[in-house]
């Protein structure tokens, strides 16, 4: 099993004036940040993998505290990876039990890859939501008993204050 996640809210990509990279999360991400590791808190997980990018990395620390790891920055989930290479990274047996964080274009790209294999791909209509999680279960190398299972985004709970 291996969780596919959406980094968290990062503002919108042309207002900053930093290198794409080091766009950072917004107070709205923080909170999703804590969300996520909230969320999957029950889920049996060894390792926390991140795109290199700022704001992938700050969505899953409160996670990877709460699991006492460390996050590892891995360029296989950077937001120009490639389909080929990111599908062969996450059916890549070390990544069992592990949380992948990535950008909506990778993963766009994976679920283009595992559609071509058969696999349905639940939706999480558009836009792909930010710090949304999907539970992949099974073998990659069988890709027949591959099954995609969506966890939608919850509101954080400070924004759910009056």
């Amino acid at each position: 099993m291996r969780v596919l996640l959406r980094h968290a809210d990062a503002g919108v990509r042309t207002e900053l004036g930093t290198a794409d990279e080091w766009r950072g999360l917004t107070e709205l991400g923080h909170a999703q940040a804590e969300e996520v590791a909230s969320r999957l808190r029950s889920v049996s997980l060894l390792r926390v993998l991140s795109s290199p990018s700022l704001r992938c990395r700050q969505t899953v620390v409160p996670l990877a505290r709460k699991l006492g790891v460390d996050v590892e920055p891995r360029r296989e989930l950077a937001i120009d990876a490639g389909r080929r290479g990111l599908s062969w990274f996450v059916g890549d047996p070390e990544t069992e039990a592990t949380v992948l964080c990535t950008h909506r274009e990778a993963l766009e790209k994976l679920f283009a890859d595992l559609a071509l294999s058969g696999i349905t791909i639940p939706a999480s209509g558009p836009p792909m939501e930010k710090a949304a999680a999907w539970l992949l279960l099974g073998a990659m190398d069988d890709r027949r008993g591959v099954r995609l299972h969506y966890l939608p985004a919850q509101r954080p709970a400070m924004l759910s204050r009056p």
